[in-house]
């Protein structure tokens, strides 16, 4: 996709592009300062998604995207909750 975006001339901050969300590493350098609608990249640089993303591949032999990302991002919610109520899932009135 990097590549083909350059060739094309969609490098750049004056773009948008939508995409899935899988963007090969080497596109990356390509397409900084490009605007995009996903709110999830693989190569976020924090301990969490790297920890997600190696996890992810190793499983799965893939990288995730969007979807897995909002699930993996859903169970760490419930768990802080959990480990905030020390598991007590009682309504609270």
């Amino acid at each position: 996709m990097g590549k083909n975006a350059t060739a094309a001339g969609l490098s750049g901050s004056d773009h948008r592009i939508i995409h899935t969300g899988k963007i090969a590493a080497e596109a990356a350098d390509a397409l900084i300062g490009v605007v995009s609608s996903i709110q999830y990249s693989p190569l976020f640089d924090n301990d969490v998604n790297k920890k997600f993303v190696e996890a992810y591949k190793k499983k799965y032999n893939s990288t995730p995207d969007n979807a897995e990302s909002s699930a993996y991002c859903a169970a760490l919610v419930i768990k802080a909750a959990l480990e905030a109520t020390k598991g007590d899932t009682a309504p609270q009135n």
